[in-house]
């Protein structure tokens, strides 16, 4: 008894289809759920400061404010 070949190509591409949209399911029912995440901020002032002279003048200057988490 020979196989259809277009019957068999049919039901492969059928089954690859169920699995692809079953994938996309998955990651949809996955990644739906994210809680929120809150970050204290507290700003960084005395935009012109000079560098740390212990450093070396490498490190401590900020020439802008910004804000930085707490």
């Amino acid at each position: 008894m020979q196989r259809n070949s277009s019957s068999f190509n049919a039901g492969t591409r059928m089954t690859a289809w169920f699995a692809a949209v079953l994938a996309i399911a998955c990651v949809g029912l996955i990644s739906t759920h994210a809680d929120q995440i809150n970050y204290v901020m507290v700003p960084v002032g005395n935009a012109g400061n000079t560098a740390d002279t212990n450093t070396g003048g490498l490190y401590g200057a900020v020439s802008y404010n910004y804000q930085i988490g707490a």
